[in-house]
Formats: structure tokens, sequence, C-alpha cells
């Protein structure tokens, strides 16, 4: 079954009608589309106070439960960017202001690639950022996508070009292949049919000079990872925003297959789930879930 969740202007919101819908659809959904019309604005506090409450660091049986934020700095680790505190502008193209957006996101991917032996010792198959970052594809072993995709964005804007989609983008020579294209996060040689990446894609397109993001995933877990999954997307399309001087349009998530979870948590969890943040209250310690 299809489902179709109403655009609306913050995550929590997003996060909170995405789980009741496919509840509602008997707890699994195909197709299943949620759209932030404002992702990096203020949140939905009391629905973040829900999410924070259940996503807390623990085991479930053997399954590892993350936090928002941990979930989150595996698509964009916001500790590791230090922003200049403004956006990038055509103005600022060959000049010393321009370096200083350059140095901030090399850092930012400098720092993050001195602690991929510790992440290796956690997640064997690497982090969706490592692959952004260092994507292993048909040339290169360590190609490094926002760089290229950054590049791309600030040529647009410098010709003033706000409206096109960066698959539609026509560049000269096979060496920048790659740059005409959204981001990628899976390898056409990767034939399992579960475990990472569920992320297999990002589309970028810019509309009215808003940088638009939609994320593609083959399986969306929507209580152990969406939460976050939409915090850390939102942070990279500011981030791509702040590096490029367009501003940050909406961010959309389609998922080819979307599920509450059973195995992980018990019905009267999930339910829990959906009436905590239906009262915008606090839930109470002592939570009842599956064991293995």
């Amino acid at each position: 079954m299809t489902v179709f969740v109403a655009p609306t202007t913050t995550i929590g919101q997003a996060w909170y009608d995405t789980l009741k819908l496919v509840w509602d659809a008997g707890g699994a959904a195909i197709h299943v589309l949620s759209t932030v019309t404002d992702p990096c604005g203020n949140d939905t506090y009391a629905l973040r106070q829900v999410a924070d409450h259940y996503l807390n660091e623990r085991f479930i049986g053997k399954h590892h439960v993350q936090s928002i934020d941990t979930v989150a700095n595996t698509i964009f680790p916001a500790a590791f960017y230090r922003s200049p505190g403004y956006a990038w502008s055509p103005t600022m193209k060959g000049t010393g202001e321009e370096e200083v957006f350059n140095a901030a996101a090399n850092t930012l991917y400098s720092r993050y690639t001195s602690i991929s032996e510790q992440l290796a010792q956690f997640n064997k198959t690497g982090t969706y950022f490592q692959r952004m970052i260092a994507w292993n594809n048909y040339k290169d072993p360590a190609y490094n996508q926002l760089s290229a995709r950054i590049r791309i964005l600030r040529s647009m804007h410098s010709r003033g070009i706000g409206r096109f989609n960066a698959s539609d983008i026509t560049v000269e020579g096979d060496a920048e292949r790659f740059a005409a294209s959204g981001v990628q996060s899976y390898s056409s040689a990767d034939e399992r049919l579960r475990g990472f990446p569920c992320l297999v894609h990002i589309d970028l397109s810019v509309v009215d000079n808003r940088i638009n993001l939609l994320a593609v995933y083959r399986h969306q877990y929507l209580i152990t990872k969406a939460y976050g999954n939409m915090v850390g997307l939102a942070r990279l399309q500011r981030f791509l925003a702040e590096q490029s001087g367009y501003e940050v349009g909406e961010l959309s998530i389609m998922a080819s297959f979307a599920d509450c979870e059973s195995k992980i948590w018990k019905t009267s969890t999930v339910r829990q789930i959906l009436t905590d943040g239906a009262e915008g209250t606090t839930p109470l310690p002592g939570l009842e879930v599956a064991q293995k």
C-alpha cells in the first residue's frame, strides 16, 4: 500500500505522522513519502521529547537502539563542522572569504576521515557520511561527492541559475560525470537483500534558489532510525545550502518499504508512542519491549 504523508513544517510532526499512517496501514507499507517544508526551522518540542524518551542508547535484546543524535551523526556529524556563521556568495569567488568556507568544509572531511578506523570498530561497512566523502566509484576509491556537489552548486549560483536538478546538469568531460548526479551511498556491486545501507540515494534539486533534498531509502525503520535520519539529512541540507549560497528548501524521504518494527517493539509500546505523541506529553519511565 502506497502512503502519502501530508507535508508538515517540522521534523517531529513528519516523523509522528509517518509512523501513525504506516501503523494504521497495518504496521508496514511500501512507497512512503514524507516531506518537511522547513527542515532547519524549530522542531516540535513535545514530539522530540517523546522520541528522545524511547530512543536512548541501550540494547533491546541484541538490537542496538541509538539516540536521535547518534543516528543523525552517521549522515552529518555536525560537531565536526565549524560554520562561518553566514552563507557563501558568488561575490566571494576567488577571495579569502571563499577560502574560509573551503577550510571549514575541508576540516570537516579531514576530521571525520581521521576517525574512520575507530568507527570501523562499531560499523565495518562504514557510515553514510563516510560514503559521501569517500565513495569508491569506478575511477576514484575516495571520491568526495559533497565537495563535487558544492563546486557544481557554486558554479550554477554564480551563473544566476536558480532552478535545476543535479541529475540534469551537463558537465564537460568523463572525469566529472559523477558530479552531475545525486549523492550515492549504495554500491552497484552490493547484492545483499537486507542490511546496510538502507539509504541508497540523495537527489538535489534547486527551485527558486532553494536546495530541495530527496532521500531514497530501501528500508526505513520508523521508530529506531527515522527521526535521526531526518535530523541528519536536514543538517546535511543546511551544510550544502550554506556552502553554496542557496537557501534551504523542502526535505523529502521516499521509503521503498517502511515499517513500525514489530519484531523489536511490542505492539503496546508502539501504541504508547502514538498516544504520547498525540497528547504531547512526556511519557513516564518503564518501557514494554520485545526481548529476543
